[in-house]
């Protein structure tokens, strides 16, 4: 195929294969994609699928950070990705990470914020006055002062989004930027990101697979297979192509009603209730009745100054299945750290299978208790996946 070099759109992938080093098989296997300019563009696919690599080619991580072997081209506002690596894409083209602690440099949100801007060189009134603007933006105001290591992960990735953005990039990536927020948070970033694309004309990629946020706002969705094969289509049209597992919620009523299309707001939805509908009932929730596995009392746990969960009392039954819902930093993660013994309580009692469990007492919970945490990278020791669980079994 012949490489287009008068293409005037934002991103242009022709052709593109990839390997990574010591890897058996192609992870892109002659790729070819075209994004406009001011087009807001959904990837989604099953993990491993190659998403996230097909991302870092846009700014040139892949191939300058990875290695491997790489053919065909990336051109990106023009720029030869081959020619350019990430320092010089990164004036052009913004990119949030999966992992939020992978971007954060500086010891104060604010400092982190402003330490891509720094680095551009731009006078200190403009990076105050960007700084002030993302802050404000993503909702994180309050948090310009906090120590990074302090925030929850939901807030880290936050700031890492703000700094993303507050060198005004052309082209924003994202790979899954909600998957550590809270629904509100989530809402909050996203609706940000529609706004910068509506009135500002930024052309957005993000990777997601919570797609009943984003679908509405999409020009497009790329539907990234495991086998490699790749479609693009309308997201009306891409929502219906997916398994129902991985659909929305209403595109899975829509499917179960028989609608000949799928709504991608409330409001369609509520068009096609008019229409006659299948009879179908949801699934009724099981009725738990073993004796508490988990028991909570008077919990209350400090940190810092802050008390971050005041006199809490719960059980958790066994066989139950219990989600835990709140807004990133409300303590969600301190309390499961707390359960496995990981951080200190400043009053109550935690008893898993009749053992009172204190801080430091983790080491008598292996058998009992697992623990992942929202960065999987931290339980990762070995280079291969046989060597990580046999090390993991002989412990």
């Amino acid at each position: 195929m012949a490489v287009s070099t008068s293409y005037k759109g934002a991103a242009l992938l022709e052709d593109v294969s990839y390997r990574y080093p010591r890897a058996a098989g192609l992870i892109l296997d002659h790729v070819d994609w075209r994004i406009a300019r001011g087009d807001f563009i959904v990837v989604t696919g099953p993990s491993g699928s190659g998403k996230s690599t097909m991302l870092r080619c846009l700014n040139g991580l892949v191939p300058h950070f990875s290695g491997g072997r790489f053919g065909g081209e990336v051109r990106v506002f023009g720029y030869d990705t081959r020619l350019h690596g990430p320092r010089t894409m990164s004036a052009h083209v913004g990119f949030v990470f999966q992992d939020p602690e992978s971007q954060s440099v500086a010891r104060i949100v604010e400092d982190d914020i402003a330490f891509g801007l720094e680095q551009a060189g731009l006078p200190r009134f403009e990076m105050r006055k960007r700084v002030e603007e993302v802050l404000d933006l993503l909702g994180i105001a309050p948090l310009r002062d906090r120590d990074i290591t302090s925030l929850s992960g939901g807030e880290r990735q936050r700031v890492a989004i703000a700094g993303a953005m507050a060198r005004r990039p052309d082209l924003l990536v994202l790979d899954e930027p909600t998957s550590q927020l809270d629904p509100w948070a989530a809402d909050e970033v996203l609706t940000s990101l529609h706004r910068l694309n509506d009135d500002l004309g930024l052309t957005v990629v993000l990777a997601e697979h919570r797609l009943d946020r984003v679908a509405h706002a999409a020009d497009s969705i790329r539907i990234v297979k495991r086998d490699g094969s790749i479609v693009d289509a309308p997201p009306a049209h891409a929502l219906a192509l997916l398994p129902e597992r991985d659909q929305p919620p209403l595109a899975q009523f829509a499917g179960r009603s028989g609608w000949p299309t799928v709504p991608l707001t409330i409001k369609e939805a509520r068009r096609g209730l008019e229409r006659p509908l299948r009879d179908f009932s949801p699934p009724s929730p099981g009725v738990c009745d073993q004796e508490p596995l988990v028991r909570i009392e008077g919990l209350s746990i400090d940190r810092g100054p802050a008390r971050i969960l005041h006199d809490l009392t719960t059980n958790v039954s066994a066989g139950q299945i219990t989600a835990l819902m709140g807004r990133n930093g409300s303590g969600k993660s301190t309390l499961i750290r707390a359960l496995l013994g990981i951080l200190p309580i400043s009053s109550g009692r935690i008893e898993i299978a009749g053992r009172n469990i204190v801080a430091g007492s983790t080491k008598d919970l292996v058998g009992i208790a697992g623990y992942l945490p929202q960065d999987p990278a931290r339980l990762l020791f070995a280079e291969r996946v046989i060597d990580e669980l046999n090390a993991t079994l002989s412990h």
